[in-house]
């Protein structure tokens, strides 16, 4: 038997074990081993998506029969059965979108010192999002190295001679509430008074015990957070259990697979205290997105069904064409016996299944297999629209109570989803089925999320568009009230007008294709809409779009970057700023910040450079406060004149790559906060820079006396966390040979628990008589001066 001829067959074959392991455990809600064929996949009523139920567990027996049904699917991994990996779609990064209102992108706020000042620019209005940076338009607090550095204070005004005030020795993603700054650190939140920029004090802090840092927002003063922790039951949070009928799984039709692979934690906190309020907990995939409203949470749920389960499926449902009736009659009894197990029943189908293959001829054989797979192909095909799903979760902030639904298709991020008056809308991806020359397309859902059956908690889809740029997939999107400016791409931009202003009946109004695409839309003034994206040449580009007519908008102007391959702000909102009053984009890109102004309409709202910022390090954000602009990278802030240009003030940050703070815990009411002198601070042509003397870090050492005879072997071990970075590395400080290490091993830890330590062990041999000293120490080998331990073991040999 040739290879291709042997692969198809062990495909088949191997589609079959996969089946029998995990088919029959799926159905615990609903018991029933009866076909099910490919059409009745339990799809909607109304035809979207495949059903997509989010309950609460409820009880300690549910909780077992949803471990059991974990456990069996997870054989089939175990085996080296699943066959479903050859359907893969690409996640893409957080494309910039955003939602509603075209003031709801980039704030501006005012305070008694600074006449404006922006904020963050987020995806609603009234719903904050943590970010790196944070001003009240006189302080600015930024945390420049995410979660292994520190946030330093910097005071703005005037900004001729802002200067660094100190530094918090935390670092993450912020909040700046009133007089509270929040810092997020990846296992633990902090809050600061900070009223007194001066004197911060330690308000409360929260320890993340083992979950991991998500997602968060901030409405009227409550921290909504997300964690996710791994696929666990019970699931214990901050040292209680949470109750059954708050922790939520999907219940899915028999043909998809049960593929959650972690627990999204979902807390409500009050923001100025740190209590928690509630919390529960949705069974989720790596891949499931978050999009906050004022009102609610919505998480995804991407569906397909199991490959090898369809396989087997219609095989059951189509055998006949292709095995004679004494093997399919076989199959189906087999497949019913309830006195089978599973691997049983996988060993009868597949011997039965070979032994008739085995019995034709090659050509015929290999006639027949080709024959199997284009019709189940083409059989696929046709039911994919359908069967590609996503399933949604609604979490009201209010009390945390859950409904869902469900859409066809796959979100590209939370951008893709937004509520108003009373629907929430989303735009999807049908990316078409992997094995055929089906082609993509996207589509546009409204769903109704203030009638929801009280009895099922269900979400109903009332409205949608289909079959928008057919071969493409969506790129980016952006709601603006009752209109959704959606872009499409494969080889060109279309850049569409959607209207909905009839939830029932989205509309199609207008689109302009143009070479390149725009992932970033931002709404300037009515009408008018600019787009961040790229070229035909792959340059960073900006494109000023005029829908004022809906069904013909047009492209008014554009920008390219020559050269600039790549902005944040194309796959990070933060990262993008516009200044209203001065009109002026500024876009990180390396290590620079380019900063463009955009006419007013009665030059065609022309773009143009007017400075490109360059510093050491990669740009990562920019603010303005009044008509100055604060551009922040690494290791520098640059205050740049919108008047004339003209970088009036640097600020250098000093090196944060070492943390030398103690770790606080939960009672202490002081801080890791240090305000700088002025014998800190050096000024240099316009360049401030913080020069701090090194601190001497205490380092912990132990002596151990080892007594040894010529030809002994003594073995040492240590506990050793490579999670952290830090390693144990030793040195011969006395030997002539009279003691050898010979084995070096590291043995990984035997939990699954991210960042466990594990252990290092070395064994040694005594050579000969006299004394010798090894000095281990545990650092970080690319950071001078990360020492922490030091183990000194001074050696006698008799």
């Amino acid at each position: 038997m040739d290879l291709k001829k042997f692969s198809i067959l062990a495909f088949i074959i191997v589609a079959l074990g996969a089946i029998i392991i995990g088919f029959n455990s799926q159905n615990y809600k609903d018991t029933n081993l009866d076909i099910i064929s490919l059409q009745d996949w339990n799809f909607n009523n109304n035809g979207n998506g495949l059903t997509f139920e989010m309950v609460p567990i409820g009880s300690k027996e549910a909780l077992e029969q949803r471990t059991e049904l974990k456990n069996s699917q997870m054989s089939s991994y175990e085996m080296g059965l699943r066959t479903n990996d050859a359907i893969s779609y690409n996640a893409v990064e957080n494309t910039a979108v955003s939602k509603t209102s075209m003031d709801s992108a980039v704030g501006t706020g005012e305070s008694a010192d600074s006449s404006r000042y922006s904020e963050t620019n987020v995806q609603v209005k009234g719903v904050d999002e943590a970010d790196i940076v944070k001003t009240d338009g006189k302080n600015i607090y930024y945390s420049p190295n995410s979660y292994y550095g520190k946030t330093y204070m910097i005071d703005a005004l005037p900004p001729e001679t802002a200067k660094l005030i100190g530094e918090i020795g935390k670092s993450g993603e912020l909040y700046l509430q009133d007089d509270n700054l929040l810092i997020i650190e990846y296992d633990k939140i902090s809050c600061y008074n900070v009223e007194d920029i001066k004197n911060p004090s330690l308000s409360w802090t929260k320890n993340l015990n083992d979950t991991r840092y998500i997602d968060s927002r901030i409405i009227d003063g409550k921290l909504y957070m997300i964690f996710s922790e791994r696929y666990n039951y019970p699931i214990v949070y901050r040292n209680y259990k949470l109750e059954y009928s708050n922790m939520y799984y999907p219940v899915l039709p028999p043909i998809v697979d049960y593929n959650d692979e972690t627990n999204y934690i979902i807390t409500k906190m009050d923001a100025n205290t740190g209590d928690i309020e509630k919390s529960i907990s949705v069974a989720g995939t790596y891949d499931s997105t978050a999009y906050f409203s004022e009102d609610n949470l919505y998480f995804t749920y991407y569906i397909t069904p199991d490959y090898s389960k369809a396989m087997i499926q219609y095989i059951l449902d189509s055998g006949d064409i292709y095995f004679p009736v004494e093997i399919t009659d076989k199959i189906s009894r087999v497949y019913r016996n309830e006195d089978f197990g599973n691997y049983a029943k996988y060993i009868e189908i597949t011997s039965t299944i070979e032994e008739y293959y085995n019995s034709l001829p090659s050509e015929e054989a290999y006639d027949l297999r080709d024959k199997f797979n284009k019709n189940f192909d083409k059989y696929m095909s046709e039911q994919w629209d359908e069967i590609e799903s996503t399933g949604i979760i609604k979490v009201k902030l209010d009390d945390l109570s859950v409904a869902s639904g469900s859409v066809n298709g796959k979100l590209l991020n939370k951008y893709s989803m937004d509520e108003y008056d009373g629907n929430l809308r989303i735009a999807t991806t049908k990316t078409g089925y992997w094995a055929s020359e089906t082609k993509s397309s996207n589509s546009v859902y409204v769903l109704d999320i203030t009638n929801i059956d009280n009895d099922d908690n269900k979400i109903k889809v009332i409205g949608e568009l289909n079959d928008l740029g057919i071969d493409e997939r969506i790129y980016g999107a952006r709601f603006d009230g009752e209109r959704l400016y959606l872009i499409t791409y494969k080889d060109i931009d279309p850049f569409m007008v959607i209207d909905l202003s009839n939830p029932q009946k989205p509309t199609l109004l207008g689109d302009l294709k143009i070479p390149g695409y725009s992932t970033y839309l931002h709404p300037l003034e009515k009408d008018i809409v600019l787009g961040i994206g790229k070229d035909e040449y792959n340059d960073v580009k900006l494109s000023i779009f005029d829908v004022s007519d809906v069904e013909n908008p047009t492209e008014l102007s554009s920008y390219s970057i020559a050269g600039q391959k790549w902005s944040t702000a194309l796959y990070e909102p933060h990262a993008f700023l516009w200044d209203d009053k001065n009109r002026v984009v500024v876009l990180p890109s390396g290590d620079s910040a380019y900063i463009l102004k955009i006419a007013e309409s009665s030059d065609d709202y022309k773009i143009t450079m007017k400075k490109q910022d360059k510093h050491e390090f990669s740009v990562s954000r920019s603010l303005y406060i009044n008509d100055y602009l604060f551009t922040f990278s690494y290791d520098e802030i640059h205050i740049i004149s919108q008047e004339t240009w003209d970088v009036v003030k640097k600020i250098r940050l000093p090196d944060d790559r070492i943390k030398i703070y103690d770790e606080d815990s939960e009672d202490q009411t002081t801080s890791t906060v240090e305000i700088y002198d002025n014998d800190d601070i050096i000024i240099d042509n316009d360049t401030e820079t913080v020069v701090k003397p090194e601190k001497e870090i205490s380092v912990e050492t132990t002596f151990e006396k080892i007594s040894l005879s010529v030809n002994d072997t003594y073995e040492i071990e240590l506990e050793e966390n490579l999670s952290t970075g830090y390693s144990w590395e030793y040195n011969y400080t006395k030997n002539d040979g009279v003691v050898k290490i010979i084995t070096d091993n590291y043995f990984a830890p035997e939990t699954e628990l991210i960042g466990a330590s594990g252990t290092h062990k070395w064994k040694l041999n005594a050579l000969k008589t006299g004394n010798a000293t090894i000095e281990f120490e545990y650092l970080r080998t690319w950071e001078e001066g990360s020492t922490t331990q030091k183990i000194v073991y001074e050696f006698e040999v008799k």
